[in-house]
């Protein structure tokens, strides 16, 4: 079992839930902000600059939504010194998505509440409290470095210029897991008002990119399989844009890429803030495209719904 961890830093004054539990989904000041669609769609890129946003802090796959959705669904209550074992050596209880790379999210998590010994965070209070408090205590982990999420060095730089009481949107960048329907509906029925960002990115590129990482199972199969998948969470977040509209922002990653200026005073007008500076957003790798099958007729679908076919293509950075 790992020990309690050594705190590195005075430990700061995290609010307390009491104070939290009374808080409301039509009252809290906070708006929940949550991706859906592919991965590998730019999606890491898109939260870095977004965390540029005073108004705005946003993690990188927290798996909030997915471990709230656990508890809720019967996972075991665990006491301090089972959350800092699983945050040190493995995930259990909790269990990672079927679609997701692994749990390392989650375990990051898990790090954050046992290092604040904010256990309670995952079983008490409403469920906006559990929200708010568990990405307030990743939001002082990453502020004050002791994190070892991906990218949380560059979420730090932008974290540290940032006062909690100040911010107006709260998100995490798991888009696969809260397309799912079943996340996506339990979710949408405890945080109503939340707002999404569905990135889309060609699936000649999309389908390469996974297959050359090849992190997660169905990431590995052959291309027909592979974009056979990236088409079901397609229309997952296609019929979230239709059940929610004006709560969506869809962009599509090349037109991103081209002119992102336009894209994120778009994405501004779309929070409903201000944007008051210009961000500087460095090109992207783009993955070479490969010829996919045509045979699959739901992909063909959602090909054609984002004007990917044969005389469509959108522009695409050298």
């Amino acid at each position: 079992m790992g020990s309690t961890p050594r705190l590195l830093v005075q430990q700061p004054r995290v609010r307390t839930l009491t104070k939290l539990a009374g808080t409301s989904a039509s009252s809290s000041r906070l708006q929940p902000l949550q991706f859906i669609g592919n991965k590998r769609s730019g999606t890491s890129h898109l939260a870095m600059v977004l965390n540029r946003i005073p108004e705005v802090f946003c993690t990188n796959e927290a798996d909030v939504a997915w471990l709230l959705y656990q508890v809720d669904k019967g996972s075991p209550v665990l006491t301090f010194d089972e959350i800092q074992m699983g945050a040190e050596m493995t995930l259990k209880p909790f269990v990672r998505h079927r679609l997701d790379i692994g749990s390392a999210g989650a375990v990051h998590t898990l790090r954050a509440l046992a290092f604040y010994k904010g256990e309670d965070a995952l079983y008490q209070g409403t469920w906006r409290a559990r929200y708010e408090e568990i990405l307030h205590m990743e939001f002082l982990h990453i502020s004050q470095g002791l994190s070892k999420r991906p990218y949380g060095k560059v979420v730090r730089k932008d974290a540290i210029t940032k006062d909690w009481d100040n911010l107006a949107f709260l998100g995490d960048k798991m888009p696969t897991q809260v397309a799912d329907p079943k996340i996506f509906n339990w979710w949408i029925k405890r945080f109503p008002e939340t707002k999404f960002i569905h990135l889309v990115r060609d699936p000649r590129r999309v389908v390469p990119s996974m297959m050359h990482l090849g992190f997660n199972t169905w990431w590995r199969g052959d291309p027909a399989a592979v974009l056979h998948q990236w088409a079901e969470i397609e229309q997952w977040a296609l019929d979230i844009e239709e059940k929610l509209p004006g709560q969506v922002f869809r962009v599509y990653q090349e037109e991103y890429a081209v002119n992102p200026e336009k894209t994120m005073t778009d994405l501004h007008a779309f929070l409903g803030i201000d944007k008051a500076v210009n961000f500087p957003v460095r090109g992207f790798v783009q993955t070479k495209p490969i010829k996919l099958p045509t045979d699959d007729l739901l992909a063909n679908e959602v090909i054609k719904e984002y004007k990917y076919g044969e005389g469509q293509r959108r522009r695409v950075p050298a």
